[in-house]
């Protein structure tokens, strides 16, 4: 109770407790009951007192919350196996839903913000509009065979009403609780939009926001300067020392940016693939080759690649890609074997047969023929364009077809210059040979490939621009529907084994005995770093997450190795080496040195550019001295940075507005480098009258960024730290 009663007590959380923009999983915590004895651990903390899984059941969350999302998967005929990611995705879900719930309880009944049964009824389920993620989840269209995905979705409202009933109608107890959480989540969505809505519209720009922003946007001015980006002075110029990196460190280690609010750990790495062994390849070969028959004489080919295609089988594929939709057209596997599929007849199954990693046996389950074209193009693309233009356009292109008509190898030229169609742009203008409705289906393109002599060369407009086309070729072709039963081969433990002898093992006691670098350079491998890895949200390089990686790193000292670990699927190993240890408080010199070298070093790159400029009279002399051009700007004081340079600082803009007009600057320095500026002019804002204009602005500025200051402002007001990981890394029981 004394967390609720905290939570009473503070009323800042009036404005900020809606918004947190992730899928809620709906969980009833009053029907979950912890079980096990394992010891009490924190799991974070809000308002300073902690928060305990016995009083929030947070696992017991995880697991109903995992168990849900196991049965979706399985429902859709993947492996109901989470991933790593998933499980990952899930928990953070939870813990936000947690917070987000804790403020709910408390705050929502004191406002008394809530929905009716008639609302929820009418305007979120049965409403022309209902709620967004349930015309997400029925809505429909056409799948993209090249793709697999559907596009041109449509919201099919019959579908949402025949679920429904089927829900509220339904005696079984599924459906009973499937309803009334869909209600629970309908009812937190709604009354978070209220409050959002709220807070948004209760916002109001001030007149002295206003004329701030009338100031700031009608003052210019025209300037003249040189930039020197730090990056054009080279490193290895500027000397660092300890001495003076430690009294930079004296200097700035107050500031509020060093002191570390989690920790950290920095390792550098090394990988090397774990590939399977011909024997692997031979023993996957020889299984596929068992189904052959069966395959063959398979009257459901999508029933039987479902059942032994590892693709699909493991949520990595689907039927739309075990089964193309269109003909194949060969390129896909080696030369010799594509030669066989496009030679089979119907029936014939090619294979089992090698693809890279993949062992495979494709069976022709259809063959045909259908006309063909080839054709020259080159393409201007009108689409949502002003007839003006799109009249300029057309001249344009009636001078590119008169000079193609006196000299036609000029189209590929004029293509590669103007065509705003890649294949063609690229492919000396020529489409290859394309069936019916796979270009520009039913349009006058169409028409024309299809309908007009060979030969024949016109300009044809559709409804997406203009063409210059030139029919080279047409003529009735074969072609196969195929199905493609495949398994991905993964190295056998065996194999796996061996290059952990064969590598791994001697790595590890070479960077033991004779270092990292030296050991890897002897091992031909190229090392990596994961820096500043959080324990709390930790991105490590390029490698995927991994507990085990993490653990080694949060419970070793500076300079373990870890012996090489499996990751990625068992499909590569890795064997890192510690470099830095991060602690949790007040800086350690040793544990940020690493981060102020950086912003020291810019000071000192300041430093010498500005020795460089010494006893310049001008821009220009300043200009030949470091060797950088002259440049123009028209600045606004509402800018944060000069235009065309890699900077973004608003006080450098508020230093060049400071200047007197023709008055030379000195040394202004910007977060990526430094800047020397004349004002040549200056206008500045007449106060005005009406400023309704600006005000309105201002507003709709505030209203625009709310949601995502909502989010964070909940962490901030809540002061809630997340210690999930850190129970779960360090020094785990």
């Amino acid at each position: 109770m004394a967390l609720i009663g905290k939570i009473r007590s503070n009323q800042k959380i009036l404005i900020v407790f809606i918004g947190l923009a992730m899928v809620l999983f709906v969980v009833d915590p009053q029907t979950l009951f912890g079980g096990g004895s394992r010891e009490e651990q924190p799991i974070g903390e809000i308002f300073g007192e902690q928060i305990m899984d016995s009083d929030w059941k947070y696992d017991n969350r995880v697991e109903v919350a995992s168990y849900n999302y196991r049965g979706q998967k399985q429902q859709y005929g993947q492996d109901p196996i989470l991933t790593e990611q998933e499980s990952e995705q899930i928990k953070n879900q939870v813990w936000s839903q947690m917070i987000l719930d804790t403020l709910y309880g408390v705050e929502l009944e004191k406002l008394g913000l809530a929905v009716s049964p008639g609302e929820l009824n009418e305007s979120l389920l049965y409403g022309m509009k209902p709620a967004t993620f349930l015309q997400s989840q029925f809505s429909y269209g056409t799948m993209n065979p090249q793709t697999g995905q559907e596009e041109n979705k449509v919201f099919v409202r019959d579908s949402l009403i025949k679920r429904l009933n089927l829900l509220i109608n339904g005696s079984n107890l599924e459906n009973k609780q499937q309803l009334k959480s869909l209600e629970d989540q309908l009812t937190k969505e709604r009354i978070r939009e209220k409050y959002i809505g709220m807070v948004k519209y209760g916002l109001t720009g001030t007149t002295e926001d206003a004329n701030r922003n009338y100031a700031e946007t009608g003052t210019s001015a025209s300037v003249s300067y040189i930039y020197k980006g730090f990056s054009s002075v080279p490193d290895s110029v500027i000397n660092i020392t300890e001495e003076e990196l430690k009294a930079y460190y004296d200097e700035h280690r107050a500031e509020k940016k060093w002191k570390q609010e989690v920790e950290m750990r920095s390792f550098n790495y090394v990988t090397f693939d774990v590939l399977p062994s011909n024997r692997d390849m031979n023993a996957a070969i020889a299984r596929l080759a068992k189904d052959k028959g069966s395959f063959q004489t398979s009257q459901n080919d999508s029933m039987f690649v479902t059942n032994n295609s590892y693709s699909y089988n493991n949520g990595t594929s689907n039927i739309s890609q075990v089964l193309p939709s269109g003909p194949y057209e060969g390129g896909d596997y080696p030369i010799e074997t594509d030669k066989q599929i496009l030679s089979a007849s119907q029936g014939d199954v090619v294979g089992p047969f090698t693809n890279g990693q993949e062992v495979l046996m494709v069976k022709i389950r259809e063959t045909g023929t259908r006309e063909e074209a080839t054709a020259k193009n080159i393409f201007f693309s009108t689409n949502g364009m002003e007839n003006n233009v799109k009249l300029k356009k057309r001249k344009t292109l009636d001078s590119l077809f008169r000079i193609i008509k006196l000299d036609t190898s000029k189209f590929s030229e004029l293509a590669s210059i103007y065509s705003d169609d890649v294949v063609s742009k690229y492919n000396s203008a020529k489409h290859d040979w394309f069936p019916k409705g796979k270009i520009h289906a039913n349009t006058k393109f169409e028409s024309f490939c299809f309908e007009k002599p060979i030969g024949s060369f016109e300009i044809v407009e559709t409804e997406n621009g203009l063409h210059i086309v030139q029919l080279l070729g047409r003529e009735t072709r074969e072609f196969q529907l195929i199905a493609i039963c495949d398994t991905k081969v993964t190295a056998s433990k065996a194999t796996s084994d061996s290059i952990y002898d064969a590598i791994g093992s001697p790595l590890y006691y070479g960077i033991k005995e004779n270092g990292y670098e030296s050991a890897i350079e002897e091992a031909g491998l190229t090392s990596m770093e994961a820096k500043n890895v959080r324990i709390d949200y930790p991105q490590m390089g390029t490698l995927p997450k991994s507990m085990s990686i993490l653990k080694w790193a949060f419970n070793s000292e500076i300079g373990a190795t870890m012996e090489a670990e499996l990751i990625e699927g068992n499909t590569k190993y890795v064997v890192a080496y510690l470099t830095e240890a991060i602690h949790e408080g007040d800086p350690e010199f040793e544990s940020v040195k690493s981060m102020m070298k950086p912003e020291l070093l810019k000071e000192k790159k300041a430093e010498y550019i500005s020795n460089e400029l010494a006893g310049s009279k001008s821009l220009e002399d300043a200009a030949t001295k470091i060797g950088e051009t002259l440049a123009q700007a028209e600045l606004t004081l509402s800018m944060n940075s000069f235009p065309a340079v890699p900077d973004n600082n608003p006080s450098v803009i508020g230093e060049v507005f400071a200047l007197n007009k023709d008055e030379l600057s000195g040394i202004i320095v910007g977060d990526n480098g430094v800047y020397l500026a004349v004002v040549e002019s200056r206008t500045v804002a007449v106060k005005s009258e009406d400023i309704s204009i600006n005000k309105g602005i201002v507003t709709e500025d505030l209203r625009s960024k709310i949601d995502n200051r909502l989010i964070q402002a909940l962490y901030n007001v809540a002061e809630a730290k997340d210690w999930r990981m850190k129970r779960t890394i360090i020094n785990p029981k």
